[in-house]
């Protein structure tokens, strides 16, 4: 879940590390023009167990990014798996 929008995320665990590498594509956003469909979010991030924790970046603008933490909800009347985020923005000049 996010309140940006919609979106689908790859990506790999290595458990001997416990990085954590995702790319996020949102679906469908809030924004109403839907400018941000499609557009590739780079996370690279460490699993402590509870949470993974990290740095994200656009790809198409590397030096705009910032950190994020990412952890699992589960809810007792669902089985699926919902991921939520929690971004701070950090934009590089």
């Amino acid at each position: 879940m996010d309140k940006d929008g919609d979106f689908e995320l790859t990506g790999s665990y290595h458990e001997r590390t416990q990085r954590v590498q995702l790319t996020r594509r949102y679906t469908h956003t809030t924004e109403p023009s839907q400018e941000g469909v499609g557009i590739p979010y780079d996370y690279d991030g460490l699993w402590d167990g509870a949470m993974v924790s990290g740095r994200w970046h656009m790809r198409t603008y590397p030096l705009m990014g910032g950190s994020f933490e990412m952890w699992p909800s589960r809810e007792e009347d669902q089985q699926e798996l919902r991921i939520e985020l929690k971004e701070d923005t950090l934009v590089h000049s």
